[in-house]
């Protein structure tokens, strides 16, 4: 840490610990520690002080039925508390349970109205400071006595399906604290606060709408009510707030500008060498530039050609060259009407079709996008993803998904088309898992037939090894009992089902 940074944080320290100190107390009052379920806007009122924006902090509304209500150890939103569910399964995340120090004189003004306090034998790590004034409850800064300050490198996402920027910080710790809050604060000394489920991810993620993306992918509506202004700025500082007190990463991060845009690229075919591209709602002082990983490419007049392209799905990377803006992401199709694959059954895999080369079998294997097992289909990348078909092209017939194997055990034959992106046909297959058994088993009963004949001897030789005193010659059968041949045949009969 350079000496800079650790004036900072020893001041940082001084005005956290100053804020300790009860208004309304006398110096000798003891303060009594405990915990309170603070609102969010109350939470980060102490932590936005002299900040040179203004953020209105509200509870998180929740769409879904399964999240927001985590709130136990080691859980998605950990030390968060909430309303009661709805009907619909629906909820609030309310605000943040924790530590405080408050004096008694404070604690009893405040009645039953006291934030559900309850008591903490001893002070904690770090707490807030509550005083009263009027019946109302204010709360400090989080009182760290040491609070940590590291180097830190944050990567930007402004296509995030979780708002228009995501910061994730490099190397963030898997064992890290529960992050109770968190705060993005940027060289002109703006300070925006962020909240679980619409802010606040596993691993320190941290994502938040300026106005552009709407709704995350569980359907929770995204607030930018005070996020808007943030971008265009760059982040000096990502401040995590935990149990144990602040975390701190200093970085340095752009927040490219975003803007609303349409850009599209026109399927065509592989080899036709050019397609269409056609963008608008691109600022005037944008400086674009282009680039598609693993093709040579270049664009003009609403034209982008290519060379030496292979089928498949693409993504063509749209930039600002002064860096100003957002990069714009586009996806598009090169298409072929050839099939490069085959399967073969006695492999249980994918091989390349009369005329198509490895390299051809090799890209039409990277294009999977589905796999249809008789009729569900099954994503082959994703978060729920599925990958039955692998990268050698053998088919994983012990796949699993969360509802269990994919190709059931109780079911020997199974119907399979898959989908790759780029090729215009469906490879269709049947997959056999009893073609080996059927094989041993009418070998087997391939042998049984040749050998109907020597079977009753054998059965007849072991019956006249327990009479070998005194009888007929076995070899031709002769004065064999009626009864004998019968249990002869009997036997024969029970030994070639056994077969």
């Amino acid at each position: 840490m350079t000496k800079t940074k650790r004036i900072l944080s020893a001041a940082f320290a001084v005005c956290a610990a100053a804020s300790c100190v009860s208004v309304s107390a006398s110096a000798e009052e003891t303060l009594v520690y405990g915990t309170m379920d603070i609102p969010y806007d109350l939470f980060y009122a102490g932590e936005t002080a002299g900040a040179a924006n203004t953020v209105t902090v509200d509870a998180v509304s929740s769409a879904t039925n399964a999240k927001w209500s985590k709130n136990g150890e080691g859980e998605l939103f950990e030390g968060t508390y909430h309303s009661e569910a709805a009907e619909d399964g629906s909820g609030k995340i309310l605000g943040v349970t924790y530590a405080v120090a408050i004096s008694q004189t404070d604690l009893d003004a405040l009645g039953t109205d006291n934030y559900n306090f309850k008591k903490l034998d001893a002070a904690p790590a770090a707490y807030k400071t509550v005083t009263v004034a009027n019946g109302k409850a204010a709360f400090s800064a989080v009182n760290d006595s040491a609070p940590e300050v590291k180097d830190g490198t944050a990567t930007i996402n402004t296509n995030s399906t979780w708002g228009d920027y995501q910061v994730s910080i490099k190397d963030y710790p898997e064992d890290a604290d529960a992050v109770l809050g968190a705060l993005i604060i940027t060289t002109d000394n703006s300070i925006y606060p962020m909240r679980h489920e619409t802010n606040i991810w596993r691993k320190g993620e941290i994502a938040w709408s300026v106005g552009f993306k709407t709704e995350e992918p569980h359907g929770n509506k995204l607030d930018s009510t005070g996020l808007v202004d943030s971008q265009g700025k760059t982040i000096d500082k990502v401040t995590y707030i935990t149990k144990n007190g602040y975390v701190t990463y200093d970085v340095d991060a752009y927040l490219p500008k975003k803007f609303a845009y349409t850009a599209e690229v026109t399927t065509a075919a592989a080899d036709a060498g050019s397609t269409a591209i056609a963008l608008t709602g691109f600022p005037e002082d944008y400086d674009a530039k282009y680039s598609v990983k693993g093709l040579d490419i270049s664009v003009a007049d609403g034209k982008m050609t290519y060379s030496s392209a292979k089928p498949g799905s693409y993504s063509l990377t749209i930039s600002d060259s002064k860096g100003v803006y957002q990069d714009v992401p586009v996806t598009f199709e090169l298409t072929t009407d050839a099939m490069p694959a085959a399967y073969d059954a006695s492999a249980k895999a994918l091989k390349a079709a009369d005329g198509a080369s490895a390299d051809d079998l090799a890209n039409y294997i990277k294009n999977i996008s589905t796999v249809s097992v008789d009729g569900t289909d099954y994503a082959a990348s994703g978060k729920r993803g599925v990958k039955l078909i692998t990268d050698d092209g053998a088919l994983d017939l012990a796949a699993e998904n969360q509802k269990g194997k994919i190709f059931a055990e109780d079911k020997t034959s199974f119907e399979v088309e898959v989908t790759a992106a780029g090729y215009t046909k469906k490879l269709k297959f049947t997959v056999s898992t009893a073609e080996e058994a059927a094989q041993t088993e009418t070998s087997v009963e391939a042998a049984g037939e040749t050998n109907t004949e020597t079977t009753a001897p054998a059965v007849i030789t072991e019956t006249t090894n327990t009479a070998a005193s005194g009888s007929t010659n076995p070899a031709t059968g002769a004065g064999m009992s009626l009864t004998t041949l019968a249990a002869s045949a009997i036997m024969a009969f029970v030994s070639r089902k056994r077969k």
